[in-house]
């Protein structure tokens, strides 16, 4: 039963990590194209090009917050959240302000889209 229970669990962090890169490359996709072209196949394609980047910035900044955040045992929606938020910081910091709000929103909610995932998987 609990080795059933720690699958769940490696199973819903690893979704959650999923959807904290899909949250974000749907949302560029289909707000910010970067052709005039919002024809299914070229939002597709350019969601696969934002995909690659936001899986490689979870990977290198998502996961080793979670991480250290998880030692300290402070894996909450809180925490979630505003670590989301400050990577995107480290993965636009010259960018114009009101534009890096909405990402710091967006990287935000991906982050509190980890948490609830990964509870759901918990319980």
């Amino acid at each position: 039963m609990a080795g059933n229970q720690d699958r769940s669990s490696v199973t819903a962090t690893v979704l959650g990590f999923d959807a904290t890169s899909l949250l974000p490359s749907a949302y560029l996709a289909v707000t910010f194209p970067l052709s005039a072209d919002r024809r299914f196949q070229s939002v597709t394609s350019w969601f696969m090009v934002f995909y690659f980047f936001a899986a490689a910035a979870t990977v290198l900044l998502g996961v080793p917050a979670y991480l250290i955040l998880k030692k300290f045992n402070l894996v909450a929606w809180c925490y979630g959240t505003v670590a989301g938020a400050l990577v995107s910081f480290a993965v636009a910091p010259n960018s114009d302000p009101a534009g890096h709000q909405e990402f710091a929103v967006l990287c935000g909610v991906a982050g509190l889209l980890f948490w609830v995932i990964r509870r759901a998987g918990r319980t």
